[in-house]
């Protein structure tokens, strides 16, 4: 008797990480959407799963440890493949130059 595990579901984000993984370059949203949505081990349902998923995706791109990051408009990509940014150089504020006292 051979015990057979079911193929299990995977959520929206975990399948999107994967495919991230798999292309090894930043992806267009709608393009991953569409990938993760076609996959048989998605688990979402509803009346708007692509627009479930993007908007998680969003999320997952505004928080500040977030996996993913939003690498041009519409296009993201795993936060650990991109550099950090260097900081930005802020100018010195201008002194007041002190009046002369006579």
């Amino acid at each position: 008797m051979s015990t057979t595990e079911p193929t299990s579901k995977l959520g929206g984000k975990v399948l999107a990480l994967e495919y991230l993984t798999r292309a090894r370059k930043p992806m267009p949203v709608k393009e991953l959407v569409a990938k993760v949505l076609a996959d048989s081990r998605c688990k979402l349902a509803g009346r708007t799963p692509e627009a479930t998923l993007s908007a998680a995706l969003y999320v997952e791109c505004a928080k500040s440890d977030g996996v993913i990051m939003k690498y041009d408009k519409g296009i993201v990509d795993l936060r650990s493949r991109q550099q950090p940014a260097a900081p930005k150089k802020r100018r010195a504020k201008a002194e007041p130059e002190p009046e002369p006292t006579a």
